[in-house]
């Protein structure tokens, strides 16, 4: 059963363990697979000010409001000890803590030598819709044919020559 990515939990198991499927990176040599970055709360914390004036005082939680049906965190509430600050939507997460690709999960605080920092976990490398392009090369590498491939990805699409398709457009539009 797939995990359900509208959880915090659910988001976490998934992102944090490596599943065994075509975008893996044995089988398909994907380096962005699965990835994890941890921001100390003090950048989070000159981040709110230079990029949006904003001084909530120390930083001391990290919480997702909203997720996207991908996992990803689309609305996230930034607590500080003098109030709170919400980002929306995934590229301005990505941009704000300088990530890969946007956070799909996050894993509280943890203290290192004193420092507080928020750990994310993540997957991928793109927009989170289509086809992946290393989950295709490993379809291929696993035997699918090109076919089986787009249609693992696009659902519904039929692959035809281009006589056709100019055909079914002229169809279409010259109605």
């Amino acid at each position: 059963m797939p995990a359900d990515l509208s959880t915090e939990d659910g988001a976490l198991r998934f992102y944090s363990e490596t599943w065994d499927h075509f975008d893996s990176p044995g089988r398909s040599g994907n380096p962005y697979y699965r990835w994890v970055v941890s921001r100390p709360a003090a950048f989070i914390a000159d981040r709110l000010l230079s990029r949006y004036g904003i001084s909530l005082g120390p930083i001391t939680a990290l919480i997702p409001l909203l997720r996207s049906p991908s996992g990803r965190i689309a609305r996230l509430q930034i607590v500080g000890e003098r109030g709170t600050f919400i980002l929306q939507g995934w590229r301005t997460l990505r941009d704000f803590f300088d990530l890969r690709n946007s956070p799909s999960a996050i894993v509280s605080r943890s203290e290192t030598d004193g420092t507080l920092s928020f750990t994310f976990y993540g997957g991928g490398w793109g927009h989170n819709v289509g086809l992946s392009q290393y989950g295709a090369h490993g379809r291929g590498r696993s035997g699918q044919t090109f076919r089986e491939i787009l249609a693992a990805y696009y659902t519904g699409a039929k692959v035809v020559s281009i006589e056709e398709a100019i055909s079914l457009w002229e169809r279409k539009v010259l109605r």
